[in-house]
């Protein structure tokens, strides 16, 4: 059994003497109880005997005053933990899974090093001799197995304060009737990574930490999204605090059969299942939600959770320069009447896909923020444009607690589309959706 360096035991063992933002000291007895462990683990800690499992650092990050900075400083003397390109990292070994299985976890780990360590692109990284005979959706595979098991566990992901600046001073004074002027503008500090989800788990990494942090108010109603980045970001909610009083609102749905990637009532129930005492609203379909809860509560949300989903090229892709990596469009889904996939390539057909920014809370829209529509009959149909009336509803309502999330230049547009016309108060940004943003000015 590995022992605990003596750095980290006299760290711990300071932090609980005062070392600490109360200035007070914490007995062993009390700490045991917020982390959820015995005092005698307590004692092993401190007397070197044991090593604290990741989840006792992550009780101890989520529970403790200044944990973040203490996990990151114990972890530092147990040389365990990584930096490189904006951000910080720790590594363990899987352990009680099944051989297959644990093989998987290892080359999603070694899959993260080549990107994040070494520097090697995605399809660079598919032709290693290590990684034969697996295809690029095998590496992504293995990539969310090692996230998924805490094996691979992101810390801490920089910010760039300088384009952060920039952007606020473009967008910050832009003021919509009805609506609040853009709040906070977030940027990763990230390399762009070559498309790859990665990029994507960072920001949404950064994302739920900057909303979720228990130093702000605790959230009782949130609004939720759907997508990828919008589940991960609800994944890491849970290190930030336990929200057992929250209730979690699908804001859009979708018909059951239409293939929605992470729908939006799938959210909120993973939400339900790491808040124990939380509540999700399910969504029906088509769209029932009207801005009351429950027994005619005001629907008040203290922040909403969306993305976006563009069509541009993705910039960072060298090898497909003028090709969208946007899956959105891909496959079957698009094949689906009136999904907005479907409509896009309708409109394609015609030449009026260039009218459009991107995809937002369910509906194409124009640089203007206004609905784009393939076909004139839908319009016209009650229940789609109680869906676009809605949809303005929370824009003029609460556009000031809605936090845009993404990540890849493929959204810029889209991001674009959101700021510039008041839709969203917030936004967390990978660093190439932000350079695009200041080398695209549309007139506000």
């Amino acid at each position: 059994m590995r022992s605990i360096p003596e750095k980290f035991r006299t760290r711990l063992a300071s932090y609980l003497d005062g070392n600490n933002p109360t200035g007070e000291p914490i007995a062993q007895d009390k700490l045991a109880t917020w982390l959820g462990v015995s005092q005698t683990t307590v004692s092993r800690w401190l007397s070197g005997k044991v090593v604290p499992t990741l989840d006792d650092l992550e009780a101890m990050r989520s529970n403790l005053p200044d944990g973040d900075q203490l996990v990151y400083s114990l972890l530092q003397t147990y040389n365990i933990m990584s930096q490189k390109e904006g951000l910080t990292w720790f590594v363990s070994s899987p352990t009680a899974t099944h051989d297959s299985f644990r093989q998987q976890v290892e080359t999603g780990i070694q899959l993260f090093t080549h990107l994040v360590h070494d520097g090697v692109d995605l399809l660079d990284c598919a032709s290693l001799a290590e990684f034969t005979g697996y295809s690029i959706q095998d590496l992504y595979t293995c990539f969310s197995s090692a996230l998924r098991t805490g094996s691979l566990r992101l810390m801490d992901v920089r910010r760039h304060e300088g384009l952060e600046s920039e952007l606020m001073k473009l967008y910050g004074e832009v003021k919509k009737p009805g609506r609040t002027r853009v709040q906070q503008i977030i940027v990763a500090d990230i390399p762009d990574f070559d498309g790859t989800p990665l990029r994507a788990e960072v920001v949404a990494f950064l994302a739920a930490k900057i909303i979720f942090d228990q130093s702000t108010i605790a959230p009782r109603v949130v609004g939720i999204g759907y997508g990828y980045t919008v589940a991960r970001t609800a994944h890491y909610s849970h290190l930030y605090g336990q929200f057992s009083q929250a209730r979690w609102v699908p804001l859009i749905s979708f018909n059951p059969e239409y293939p929605v990637r992470f729908p939006v009532n799938e959210v909120a129930g993973m939400l339900q299942l790491l808040h124990p005492g939380s509540y999700a609203q399910q969504q029906r379909f088509p769209e029932a939600i009207q801005l009351t809860m429950p027994g005619n509560a005001t629907f008040s949300p203290s922040h909403m959770l969306v993305t976006v989903n563009g069509f541009e090229p993705d910039i960072h892709n060298p090898r497909k320069p003028n090709e969208s990596t946007n899956s959105y469009v891909d496959g079957h889904s698009r094949n689906w009447p009136y999904s907005p996939a479907w409509q896009y390539e309708q409109l394609k057909q015609t030449g009026q896909d260039r009218f459009v920014a991107g995809e937002f809370m369910g509906l194409l829209m124009d640089d203007d923020g206004q609905p784009v529509y393939s076909d004139t009959e839908l319009l016209q149909t009650q229940s789609f444009s109680q869906q676009v009336d809605y949809r303005h509803q929370l824009y003029n309502l609460f556009s000031d607690r809605i936090w845009l999330i993404a990540a890849m230049s493929f959204k810029a547009r889209a991001v674009r589309m959101a700021l510039r016309n008041g839709l969203v108060g917030n936004v967390v940004i990978d660093r190439s959706i932000a350079k695009w943003l200041l080398a695209n000015p549309a007139p506000l």
